[in-house]
């Protein structure tokens, strides 16, 4: 990656950032909604300067992206990890407690995290700062989504006839997902926040991918066998990415 700058368009400034990827056959914008700002993704053939005239050239879409993060923060503002934030777990929201103990008194080795009653409980420390909240909390939604999408993988790796190496858990910025050439498979575990038929999409899409390692209509044929509205679950993950990157 190289060092971040901004897209000057008409009336605002936006961050961007550069990718240097030798897989790439185009130029490719990507939206970051955490940083509210854009990934440009070079092919070995293109430079800086190319990839800037080509961002500029996507600016209605850039602004699309924006209005519609700006949107969704407002209606999930950004996380501040405190009691009363409302998350979200297969789409259903949850309320954020926080279950203060003595780790002098409690002896018993009980779950850190635990969903009950609409609330999502977190078991934490007298004392404990914002940083360990975070921890257990995503510490929770990363096994979630291991325990998930392994069952999907499951289901859906029989359904194709499917064979990969090694499955991973990441926080991607601006993937959802992926797969090597190697065959092992990468998903953003925040995909646990999604309803289930979207996680079903992104793991049918990289089952796919072990079969056609492009984007090609043989491969989209290939994801429609299993998830005949892909369309739409591509177009529910554009549309709320940044509710599930807060």
């Amino acid at each position: 990656m190289l060092s971040p700058t901004e897209l000057v368009l008409s009336d605002i400034s936006v961050p961007l950032s550069f990718r240097s990827s030798p897989k790439a056959r185009r130029l490719a914008l990507r939206f970051d909604a955490q940083a509210m700002g854009l990934v440009l993704v070079l092919p070995s053939s293109a430079s800086r300067a190319q990839g800037v005239a080509f961002a500029l050239g996507q600016e209605a879409w850039i602004r699309r992206q924006l209005s519609r993060a700006q949107e969704v923060r407002q209606a999930f503002p950004p996380l501040r990890y405190q009691p009363g934030d409302t998350l979200l777990f297969l789409g259903e929201p949850l309320i954020l407690e926080l279950d203060w103990m003595n780790p002098l008194r409690s002896r018993k080795r009980l779950r850190p995290c635990r969903i009950e009653g609409g609330c999502l409980k977190v078991r934490i420390p007298q004392g404990s700062g914002l940083a360990e909240i975070r921890k257990r909390i995503h510490a929770f939604y990363k096994d979630k989504a291991s325990q998930i999408i392994h069952e999907r993988l499951e289901e859906l790796g029989t359904f194709y006839g499917s064979t990969y190496r090694r499955v991973s858990f990441r926080d991607q910025k601006t993937r959802w997902g992926s797969c090597s050439a190697q065959g092992n498979l990468n998903f953003n575990w925040r995909l646990a926040m999604a309803p289930i038929e979207i996680v079903d999409y992104v793991v049918a899409h990289e089952l796919c991918h072990l079969r056609h390692m492009n984007h090609s209509k043989a491969f989209w044929a290939w994801v429609e066998k299993a998830i005949p509205d892909h369309k739409e679950a591509r177009a529910w993950l554009r549309k709320n990415e940044a509710m599930l990157r807060r």
